[in-house]
């Protein structure tokens, strides 16, 4: 068994789109995800799979909430060992002036062509600060994700590509929770 963490985009979100995680979790189960845990409303989930291709992964999560709730929700998912790198790489982490409660990482569903990674390294807009690695882009919002101009809209208009940010908190705990369920 290999263990998952799947981003779900845009659930639970200013009333919209509501799935209670309670439900989704015995919804995936049936749909033979195992040891399913999930973190916050905001769509995370934490599991453990045979299944080794991503894209089922994305796809039979993908399938199971539009059957069951008639909207699409766009998925990521990573293995725990890719979180972790992407946690342990965050550029913003060797600055002692960057505070962690202001990171958030933005999980690409698939690398973005250079020419909108170039579009989108020309908006400015301090003092938020932007870096683009693969499929990841890390974002230091020193006044909040709130008030950033690289919002998730903003990232796939531009990038015309999929993605779901999550904070550094959040990062971490998915983190913590995968490495549990991991060792059982």
């Amino acid at each position: 068994m290999e263990t998952y963490i799947s981003l779900l985009r845009g659930i639970n979100v200013s009333g919209k789109h509501l799935i209670k995680m309670e439900d989704l979790r015995n919804l995936l189960t049936q749909a033979g995800l195992q040891q399913i845990k999930t973190y916050i409303q905001s769509g995370n989930l934490v599991y453990q799979s045979s299944e080794r291709n991503i894209e089922s992964l994305n796809g039979i999560i993908e399938k199971t909430i539009f059957n069951n709730y008639k909207f699409e929700v766009p998925v990521i998912t990573l293995k725990l060992n890719d979180l972790e790198k992407a946690r342990d790489e965050n550029p913003f982490l060797i600055d002692p002036l960057k505070t962690t409660s202001k990171m958030h990482i933005s999980f690409l569903k698939q690398l973005p062509e250079t020419e909108n990674q170039t579009k989108l390294l020309e908006i400015k807009s301090p003092p938020d600060e932007i870096i683009i690695k693969q499929k990841l882009i890390y974002l230091y919002c020193p006044e909040g994700y709130g008030n950033t101009k690289y919002s998730s809209n903003t990232l796939d208009k531009i990038l015309k590509v999929v993605n779901t940010s999550r904070n550094w908190k959040t990062t971490n705990e998915l983190i913590h929770i995968a490495t549990e369920l991991k060792k059982k």
